[in-house]
C-alpha cells in the first residue's frame, strides 16, 4: 500500500517535472539575460487566445474526469472492502 501511494505522488510529478523541463517556452524574463548575458528591455504579457482557452478547458476537463472517477473507484473499492464482499 505504501509502495502504491508513492507512486501516487511520484509519477505525476515526474510527468508534470518532464514537461517544464522539455517546454521550449520561455517563462521567466531572467531566464533570458541570464543564458544569454543580455538585459532584458520590456515585457509582453500573454494574451490567451480563443483557441488556446478552449485547449486549457479542454485539459481541464479531462483532469477533472481523471480525479472524479479515481476518487470513484477507490471510494467503491473501499466501501466493498469494508463489506467483505470480495
Amino acid at each position: 500500500m505504501l509502495g502504491g501511494a508513492i507512486l501516487g505522488v511520484l509519477i505525476p510529478l515526474g510527468l508534470l517535472f518532464a514537461r517544464l523541463l522539455f517546454d521550449p517556452h520561455v517563462r521567466l524574463a531572467n531566464a533570458i539575460s541570464e543564458r544569454h548575458k543580455v538585459p532584458v528591455a520590456a515585457i509582453v504579457p500573454h494574451l490567451w487566445s480563443p483557441g488556446e482557452l478552449t485547449g486549457l478547458r479542454w485539459e481541464l476537463g479531462i483532469l477533472a474526469s481523471v480525479v472524479a472517477v479515481t476518487l470513484t473507484l477507490s471510494a467503491t473499492l473501499s466501501v466493498v472492502r469494508l463489506l467483505g464482499v470480495l
